[in-house]
């Protein structure tokens, strides 16, 4: 019988983390859509962050989190904090991740549409 020890476990999860970390990093570098000439480190140092920040909403499978990235490389990394709307939505305890997650997509679409119309866009 195989047996994995804890720091063998961690060691495999960290490795995912940092995995799905790279995964988004190159997603949003390879979008085209960029808040101004941003560097790869600090396209991951954004997603880092915003991983953390995503986690800490409970929103824990890898798809919950990247949406939650995306719509941040979209609104702004303080799009959690700068919105009543949308930190009224992730501070729902009642909401279920993927409740909220439809709720924040809903949200962001009618929030581009609006500054799209109002050309309050920094890039577009």
């Amino acid at each position: 019988m195989l047996l994995i020890q804890q720091h063998q476990m961690d060691k495999f999860g960290e490795h995912a983390e940092q995995a799905f970390q790279e995964r988004l990093a190159i997603l949003l570098d390879e979008t085209g859509v960029s808040p101004g000439q941003v560097s790869g480190s600090e396209v991951r140092s954004f997603v880092e962050r915003l991983v953390a920040s995503a986690r800490g909403y409970d929103l824990v499978s890898e798809q919950e989190i990247a949406v939650f990235v995306l719509l941040a490389w979209l609104h702004g990394p303080s799009f959690d904090k700068e919105n009543p709307q949308v930190e009224s939505i992730l501070g729902a305890f009642k909401l279920a991740s993927d409740e909220k997650l439809d709720q924040l997509t809903r949200w962001s679409v009618q929030n581009r549409s609006e500054r799209i119309r109002g050309k309050d866009l920094e890039w577009a």
